[in-house]
């Protein structure tokens, strides 16, 4: 029985949008970092995750011969990483071209899904991680400005004079030094989780370091 191979094209961004202060594996920090990322992709491509999730779109679909694929893909299935470019080559054999080309587009189609819900999944974590970021430093802003007039009632201390090097107004130089970095702070997380929220998932990287 004579087989037909189709192929598809998937390109994968080696260096995706950066969403402040979180980067993604492969960002501008080199070329490593890009190789081992796009290594880490065509292991997904070829993974069993994609496979697994193609597997589940044959069993449902009505056509019997669809389904009976679903026990040859990995032996039917590769990817080839083209060089110099960020594309991979995905191919199937199959008896029909038809079938070959149904299916491996549904490789491809399953990969992009995949991609973006774990691109959906680090939005989230960031969103919440930068949550409890901002509210600690809400937490400590509100501790030095309570410690700072504490300081400055238990002392008499109404301002700091030039060049006074009196040790309870270093002390209050200090907390109020404190204070203004909570503040800022506060002001870049608040920036931060902003710019999250209002980020798409597309823009998002899969994996954050």
């Amino acid at each position: 029985t004579p087989l037909y191979r189709s192929t598809a094209l998937v390109q994968v961004n080696a260096v995706p949008v950066q969403v402040m202060p979180f980067r993604d594996v492969a960002d501008a920090s080199g070329v490593a970092n890009v190789e081992n990322y796009m290594g880490t992709q065509e292991q997904i491509l070829t993974g069993p995750s994609v496979r697994a999730r193609v597997t589940r779109r044959l069993e449902s679909d009505k056509d019997e011969s669809l389904r009976e694929e679903g026990a040859m893909l990995s032996e039917r299935f590769t990817v080839r990483k083209i060089e110099k470019s960020e594309l991979f080559e995905l191919s199937y054999l199959s008896s029909s071209p038809v079938m070959a080309a149904a299916i491996v587009n549904l490789f491809a189609e399953e990969y992009a899904k995949q991609n973006f819900e774990m691109r959906q999944v680090t939005r989230e974590k960031a969103e919440q991680d930068l949550k409890k970021e901002l509210d600690g430093l809400e937490g400590r802003l509100q501790l030095s400005e309570k410690e700072l007039m504490a300081y400055a009632q238990a002392n008499d201390i109404l301002s700091l004079e030039a060049n006074q090097v009196d040790p309870l107004q270093q002390r209050l130089g200090t907390l109020t030094q404190q204070l203004v970095e909570s503040e800022g702070g506060v002001a870049v997380a608040k920036s931060s989780l902003e710019t999250v929220q209002q980020t798409t998932v597309e823009d998002f990287p899969v994996r954050l370091v």
